[in-house]
């Protein structure tokens, strides 16, 4: 299963926040983009945010993502979402894995790997 919100101005489309599931899984993969001209001003956390509570409404329990290593602000940006995240750099590129709920461990479970 999939989800995808979309920033829109006028006509533009500004920034766009999706996941992606996994069969059998209670993961998904995450990718947000923003365009350069709207960054920093509070859409990617919005677009997060909400897709993250429609994520956890559809049974997901966490976030994960692959990010080049030299983006350390999107690393940043998404350990700012969980305080439960864990980053971990591998062959060049952060792999982040960020609980959605906070009632549930912050240790990933091995099996759903």
């Amino acid at each position: 299963h999939r989800e995808a919100l979309v920033g829109v101005l006028g006509n533009e489309v500004i920034g766009i926040a999706q996941y992606e599931g996994r069969a059998g899984s209670d993961e998904a993969e995450v990718a947000i983009a923003v365009e350069d001209a709207w960054q920093s001003r509070g859409l990617g956390t919005v677009l997060l945010s909400r897709l993250a509570r429609i994520g956890a409404r559809r049974g997901l329990h966490a976030f994960t993502a692959v990010v080049m290593g030299e983006n350390t602000a999107a690393v940043r940006f998404l350990k700012r979402m969980s305080p439960q995240t864990e980053v971990r750099l591998e062959k060049g590129d952060w792999t982040v894995y960020a609980p959605l709920r906070r009632g549930r461990s912050a240790t990933r479970r091995s099996e759903t790997r």
